[in-house]
Parts: C-alpha cells; structure tokens; sequence
C-alpha cells in the first residue's frame, strides 16, 4: 500500500489516498508493449486523484484572498 499526500504551504495535510500500488507494480514489470485494454489511466488511483484535484480547485476558489475583518 501507498498513500499520496498533498500538503499545504504550512505543511498541513490537505488530502491524502491510500491505494494498492502493487497492482501498478505489477502491471508495469508485465506489460512490456502498450495495450488499450490495459491501460491504467483509467485507473482507481488517477480516477480518484483527478477527483481530488477538482473537488481541492472548488475549495480553494472558495478561500477568500483578502482577511475577514
């Protein structure tokens, strides 16, 4: 298992997944050509991470620029 962290500026934790990474271990060392049929960007981890980045985008444009008085 892995898990990928984003963090903020501050060195918080914004987010983080814990996927199974041997599965990509092990697509990699057996797949020497490229097969549509096996192509992992369709993937849980990218799917998931795409989904991450765009729901961290709508947050983020939430967050005001200036201080609330």
């Amino acid at each position: 298992m892995s898990t990928f962290t984003l963090t903020g500026a501050d060195g918080a934790t914004l987010f983080a997944i814990t996927y199974d990474s041997a599965r990509y271990l092990k697509a990699y060392q057996s797949n020497v050509t490229f097969t549509p049929d096996e192509d992992l960007s369709d993937g849980d981890l990218f799917v998931a991470v795409k989904r991450a980045l765009d729901e961290l985008t709508g947050i983020a444009r939430l967050i005001p620029t200036e201080p609330i008085p």
